[in-house]
């Protein structure tokens, strides 16, 4: 049960830092997105979504461990690429709010990690 709750609480971070990339703009540092005309590059990255979001709840059902495991990776990964485009001339998610969603998943994903084989 820890870890479904631990996963649920990563997902939930997923969730509140795209819904803050999507108020900030975050497709304005990814190639080839950035290039589109803004209502449209808007559209796509939300959008894009969707398909995130039905793949997560699918495999929240069917394959739990692989998304466990994904969501871990993907969480310190995340943190990472963030950290490597904190310069980015685009980057509007440079603010405590953001930042603290990114540090959380990351710091979620560790526990997870930890938790995985100490339960």
């Amino acid at each position: 049960m820890e870890l479904n709750i631990l996963l649920w609480a990563n997902i939930s971070m997923l969730i509140l830092h795209e819904m803050d990339a999507i108020y900030r703009k975050e497709w304005m540092m990814l190639y080839p997105v950035n290039r589109l005309e803004q209502n449209t590059a808007h559209v796509l990255f939300t959008g894009m979504h969707f398909f995130l979001f039905m793949a997560i709840f699918i495999m929240m059902h069917n394959y739990f461990i692989y998304l466990f495991w994904g969501m871990n990776i993907f969480g310190i990964l995340h943190l990472a690429i963030h950290l490597l485009f904190t310069k980015h001339r685009n980057n509007n998610m440079n603010n405590i709010f953001s930042l603290v969603i990114i540090f959380l998943m990351a710091l979620i994903s560790f526990i997870s990690a930890a938790c995985y084989y100490l339960v």
